[in-house]
């Protein structure tokens, strides 16, 4: 099975969930007993979920703390396996461009 060249943010998930609910990214902060910025964050995939983050999640949204969890860790492995791959990729034209010449 091939790897996939792109990562999916667990954020997107609530996302998804705040959209379906109609709900502002305030009012999910106020719930979860957090900042703005903070869901606004996890959304976009600069801020991790972290254990204590996951828990809130489970008891506002509904999904388990642990597949809050999975999705953080997937996210992440592909985030760090993309940007192996790029650093690879960079290499690679190194080794072919010195081997012209």
């Amino acid at each position: 099975m091939a790897a996939t060249n792109y990562a999916v943010a667990p954020g997107e998930y609530l996302e998804e969930w705040i959209d379906d609910h109609s709900l502002s990214q305030q009012r999910v902060a106020e719930l979860l007993g957090s900042s703005r910025k903070q869901v606004n964050e996890i959304i976009n995939g600069r801020a991790p979920i972290t254990s204590d983050t996951a828990m809130r999640l489970e008891r506002v949204v509904g999904i388990p703390a642990k597949t809050w969890l999975k999705y953080e860790a997937l996210y992440r492995a592909d985030l760090a396996r993309i940007a192996d791959e790029e650093r690879l990729a960079g290499h690679a034209d190194e080794v072919a461009s010195s081997a012209i010449t």
